[in-house]
């Protein structure tokens, strides 16, 4: 398998949260300072 369903699953998974994340009034800037202290919070509390 080439992993292309769910990589086509993922991204419309994806385009389905930003859409959402607009419709609340955030900007692409928001979302992504939202991930990126998201993701280094994930990261910090899986190595405690």
């Amino acid at each position: 398998m080439n992993g292309k369903p769910n990589d086509a699953h993922l991204d419309k998974e994806w385009v389905e949260l930003m859409k959402m994340a607009k419709n609340l009034g955030l900007s692409k800037d928001e979302v992504h300072l939202f991930l990126q202290k998201s993701g280094a919070s994930h990261r910090k509390s899986a190595v405690n």
